[in-house]
């Protein structure tokens, strides 16, 4: 009976919780709103600090725990990966190391520290590509991947709203390619590819046939893609030339697992 009434007595509470969390639309983007703001392991003030934000900085909110918020670790934190479940697929010449690799194991921790015993700060899967920063004989320091996390305060960021909020609804691809003078929709998938000589467009996309296609989009958000595979929907903007080095107008990018 007592079971019962604490039961009863706890459901409005949770109902409640849930009501709180469902008003929060994850994912969405927040801006800092201090300086030398820490972002920690776990969200608790006692955790190790992975790095700071400062004000006006914007963090990726993935969800939230009771005062904290998980985000998407910015590319200046550290992250390590051991290096025997690393595999080198690119030299870099100015760093006088490997440049670029591929992870060789199904699920490998990304750690805060070059230890074992380092807090885990993400996962990443077999075959994606990882950026190396630098090397030990043991340990690698790469930028952080996608699935890599850490909890800030939420006192210190607020949301900032989205394009999809503040603008008007953008138009199906089909009708902003025939206003753009083009018919050719493309969806492509390949890895995405910083391109050395930045004339035309700053990135590239090369899909399983060795196919070279320019991108047209934003160079920053581009930045956040590079090396992943991914599918792009788009249309070409020169439709004179071989499909081949074509330029794609980029809409829609989604990573491909």
């Amino acid at each position: 009976m007592l079971l019962k009434t604490i039961l009863v007595a706890f459901i409005p509470i949770l109902l409640l919780f849930n009501i709180c969390l469902a008003g929060e639309d994850f994912p969405f983007l927040a801006e800092v709103n201090a300086d030398n703001i820490n972002i920690r392991i776990d969200s608790t003030a006692g955790s190790s600090i992975i790095c700071v934000v400062n004000k006006n900085e914007q963090v990726e909110v993935i969800t939230s725990a009771y005062d904290w918020y998980k985000i998407r670790l910015p590319e200046r934190a550290s992250a390590y990966i051991k290096k025997d479940l690393l595999e080198c697929v690119g030299y870099s010449e100015i760093q006088n190391i490997c440049g670029s690799a591929k992870v060789l194991k199904e699920i490998v921790n990304v750690r805060f520290g070059a230890s074992e015993s380092s807090p885990i700060i993400g996962k990443i899967r077999k075959n994606e590509i990882v950026r190396i920063l630098a090397e030990s004989s043991s340990w690698c320091k790469v930028r952080p991947p996608l699935n890599c996390f850490g909890w800030i305060n939420k006192k210190f960021v607020r949301k900032v709203v989205s394009s999809k909020e503040s603008q008007p609804q953008k138009k199906p691809i089909k009708d902003a390619a025939k206003e753009a003078g083009c018919q050719d929709i493309i969806i492509i998938e390949g890895r995405i590819l910083p391109k050395t000589i930045k004339r035309i467009a700053s990135h590239k996309i090369v899909d399983k046939d060795k196919r070279l296609y320019l991108l047209k989009s934003d160079k920053i958000g581009l930045n956040f893609f590079n090396h992943q595979k991914v599918k792009i929907t788009g249309w070409l903007i020169d439709q004179a030339k071989p499909r081949t080095n074509s330029i794609i107008n980029v809409e829609k990018i989604e990573v491909v697992s």
